[in-house]
């Protein structure tokens, strides 16, 4: 099995000339169970040694300048030593981290001419299906005593909406309309027992997100996120005012430094510190 996976790792090398040492590690660690270190060295020291036959086939196959192969080269041992000297100082025992962090976005769309506008209707879907959900759940874990700890975005785009007085108004009209919908959708599945569960379900679901909504957290969501924040068991950061993508916005200096300006100044705003 180990001639095999070396082989392949061999051809692998000589097909893209480099990246099979990954595939190297992965079975040393993972199949053959070896300490990651030492699989990490095997691969340090494996990988240039097959890399020498494909540099004699490439170079025999192509115009290759012989100068600059060997000032890589070089590089390459040197780097490679000294990579291999922090190697051997490290914990054998160390391991990385991994965060997962919520990111919580929406483009601004506001259109008070509108009672129905349906580009709005991304907030109140968002609002039911993620940002309640979230806190009924953020308060569970609390009243549980569960020590957990939360990253999570919120973008100034979404907090300008969910601050506005009229779309919050719009937000429970929408409730209305689907607490509605659902009533008479449970009284026109009395006789489908499976679709009769379903729109019971929506009924009681749009019915607590009123509640939540306005006798709970009295149409700021907001002061809801800040509290489980105060607590110490969620951190929210921000981002640029618009969302937007600074490597293609840095054509215009200013423009970016606007933008975070912006967003530091609406998350002091809501959150009381920056």
């Amino acid at each position: 099995m180990e001639v095999i996976v070396y082989i392949i790792v061999g051809i692998l090398n000589g097909l893209f000339s480099s990246g099979a040492g990954q595939i190297l590690i992965f079975y040393l660690i993972y199949i053959l169970k070896q300490d990651t270190k030492k699989s990490r060295e095997i691969s340090l020291s494996v990988m240039p040694i097959i890399s020498i036959p494909t540099f004699i086939y490439f170079f025999s196959k192509s115009d290759i300048n012989l100068i600059t192969c060997l000032i890589f080269v070089v590089i390459s041992l040197i780097f490679g030593y000294l990579g291999n000297v922090v190697m051997k100082k490290m914990n054998n025992n160390i391991k990385g981290y991994v965060s997962f962090v919520l990111h919580a976005h929406l483009p601004f769309v506001h259109h008070p001419e509108s009672d129905d506008y349906l580009e709005e209707q991304w907030l109140f879907e968002a609002i039911s299906e993620t940002y309640i959900p979230l806190l009924k759940n953020f308060q569970k874990l609390v009243d549980e005593n569960v020590d957990f700890r939360i990253t999570m975005s919120m973008t100034p785009p979404l907090l300008w909406m969910l601050d506005n007085k009229l779309l919050q108004q719009k937000y429970i009209n929408y409730l209305l309309d689907h607490i509605e919908l659902s009533k008479k959708e449970v009284k026109r599945t009395v006789y489908d027992e499976r679709l009769n569960i379903l729109s019971k379900y929506y009924l009681e679901k749009y019915s607590e997100d009123l509640h939540i909504f306005k006798d709970i957290y009295n149409c700021n969501l907001i002061s809801g996120f800040k509290k489980f924040q105060d607590l110490g068991v969620l951190e929210i950061i921000t981002c640029g005012a618009t969302h937007g993508y600074f490597p293609i916005l840095y054509i215009n200096e200013k423009t970016v430094r606007a933008k975070i300006a912006v967003g530091v100044q609406t998350y002091k705003k809501y959150f009381g510190k920056q």
